[in-house]
C-alpha cells in the first residue's frame, strides 16, 4: 500500500483488508504504518480523527462498543469476499499482450481485456489491482441499473461496456480515483452525474480551474456504494504505448460513457458533463 487516500477510504481499506472489526487505535496505527493518509501538518493520524471520520460516514461504518466494522454491502467489500478467492488461473493466462506477427512487438489483446472471466465486481478488486501502467474496462452488471436515456442506449447496443481508460503510472491509483474518489476521476464524475447526482453548488466559485468539481461527502459515499454493487472492472498491465492502446480501444468499441475519441459518444452525456461545472461555479 503506497498511495495516499482520503481518510474514510483509507479506513475502509484497512477494515476490508482485516476482514474483521478493529478498534480506532488499530485503524489509526494501520493507516499510519502504511502511509495511506497524509495530514496537512505531517503528523500521524490520531484516534480522535479516526473516530470523527467514522461518525461522519454512518452509511459506511458500524460501531459496537469500541469495535468498528464496515456496513454490509456498503463501501469496499472485505478482502475475504468469495469472489476474491477464485483460483488465479480463472483470471488471465498472461498480462494480456500478444506478439505482433510482423514486428515482434507486444500489442494489446483486447479479447483478454473484455473477457468475462477477467471482470470482477468493483467492490472486490481493491486488493487485486497492480501498481503498474495499463488499460482498464468498466461495465455494468445489468444495464437495467442505468437510468434513461443511458439504459435505452445500452439495451439498443446490447452491450454492458461503459468505459475504457488508461493508467500511465499505476492502475491501482487510477482505479482508486475512478471508482472510489481517491482523486479527481473523469469516470467517477460522469457516472455520478449519470445516476442523478450533482456537485456542490458554488464549490468552485472564484477558482481558476472550473472543471475540478467535487460532490458533497454524503453524495460521494452514495456513488461509491452504487459503483461497488453495480459495476465490474477488468484490466491489463503493460508499459508500452498505453495511451495509443486506449485511443484504439475506445475507437473500436465505443463505450457508452467515453467522450474523447469516441465515434459513438452520446450527446446526452455531453450535455450532462457541461452542466456540472456550471452548477459548481454558480453562487
Amino acid at each position: 500500500m503506497s498511495e495516499t487516500l482520503t481518510l474514510h477510504v483509507a479506513i475502509e481499506r484497512i477494515l476490508a483488508d482485516a476482514g474483521r472489526s478493529l478498534t480506532t487505535r488499530e485503524i489509526a496505527d494501520a493507516v499510519n504504518a502504511h502511509g495511506l493518509y497524509a495530514r496537512a501538518d505531517g503528523q500521524p493520524v490520531p484516534t480522535s480523527q479516526v473516530s470523527a471520520r467514522l461518525r461522519k460516514y454512518p452509511a459506511l461504518f458500524n460501531k459496537v462498543g469500541n469495535q468498528m466494522s464496515l456496513v454490509v454491502n456498503a463501501g469496499l467489500r472485505p478482502a475475504t469476499s468469495p469472489r476474491t478467492q477464485q483460483p488465479p488461473q480463472t483470471r488471465r493466462p498472461n498480462n494480456g499482450t500478444i506478439p505482433d506477427p510482423v514486428s515482434g512487438n507486444m500489442s494489446i489483446d483486447s479479447a483478454a481485456l473484455l473477457n468475462d472471466l477477467n471482470y470482477r465486481l468493483a467492490g472486490d478488486v481493491v486488493n487485486l489491482v497492480p501498481e503498474q501502467p495499463g488499460v482498464y474496462a468498466i461495465r455494468v452488471v445489468d444495464v437495467a441499473v442505468l437510468p434513461e436515456p443511458f439504459r435505452v442506449h445500452a439495451e439498443r447496443r446490447n452491450d454492458r461496456l461503459i468505459y475504457i481508460g488508461e493508467a500511465k503510472i499505476s492502475l491501482r491509483k487510477r482505479l482508486g480515483q475512478e471508482l472510489w474518489a481517491t482523486g479527481h476521476g473523469t469516470f467517477f464524475r460522469s457516472i455520478g452525474a449519470v445516476i442523478g447526482h450533482r456537485p456542490m453548488r458554488g464549490s468552485l466559485a472564484g477558482m481558476a480551474n472550473k472543471h475540478n468539481y467535487t460532490f458533497a461527502p454524503a453524495v460521494e459515499v452514495a456513488i461509491i456504494r452504487w459503483i461497488n454493487l453495480n459495476l465490474e472492472v477488468s484490466w491489463l498491465a503493460f508499459d508500452r504505448e498505453v495511451h495509443e492502446t486506449e485511443v484504439r480501444l475506445i475507437h473500436e468499441f465505443g463505450p457508452l460513457l467515453n467522450l474523447s475519441g469516441n465515434p459513438r459518444k452520446l450527446p446526452e452525456l455531453s450535455v450532462v458533463r457541461e452542466e456540472l461545472p456550471t452548477i459548481s461555479c454558480s453562487g
